[in-house]
């Protein structure tokens, strides 16, 4: 009995850690970017069906297109940052959070632009980053979120997108 408390204790500490939010993603690499910006030209995507990632995807360029994956509406669902055209390499956005909190998911975007010193490649670039998850993995699945609200590393509302 007293090692079921154990783990009782264990499991709801863990979960008043984490804030109460349910984490369906986490790319460890991206958070260490920090973040940079936001640009003019940059755009988000949340896509819980077929028709909102097809509409995303109109508004890329075709070099930033290409590296969209595929996702199996059925059962996933995807969200996207691009960072707009950019002058040289060196750029690098990235999903590096997805949280479920309450009715919204929260996507961290993490970003970076190269220092002034830094060696690039001389092309113009066009950073994208994704995150595919499984519906499964959002509480209440029988229940569609309201969408997603991308932010900073800092917890900076960057924009808010309804499903």
């Amino acid at each position: 009995m007293s090692r079921v408390i154990v783990i009782l204790m264990l499991v709801l500490m863990a979960a008043a850690s984490s804030g109460g939010a349910l984490v369906l993603y986490e790319d460890e690499d991206a958070l260490e970017l920090g973040f940079s910006g936001p640009y003019d030209d940059q755009r988000f995507a949340a896509a819980w069906d077929a028709a909102a990632w097809e509409a995303f995807a109109d508004t890329l360029p075709d070099l930033a297109k290409h590296r969209m994956p595929d996702v199996d509406f059925d059962t996933q669902f995807a969200v996207g940052v691009y960072m707009g055209e950019k002058p040289t390499g060196g750029y690098r956005t990235a999903v590096a959070r997805v949280e479920q909190e309450d009715q919204w998911l929260v996507a961290v975007i993490a970003q970076r632009e190269p220092a002034p010193d830094e060696p690039v490649t001389q092309a113009f670039t066009y950073p994208v980053g994704f995150a595919v998850m499984d519906k499964s993995k959002v509480t209440a699945a029988e229940e569609t979120p309201k969408g997603v609200r991308f932010v900073d590393p800092e917890g900076n509302e960057l924009q808010k997108i309804c499903f």
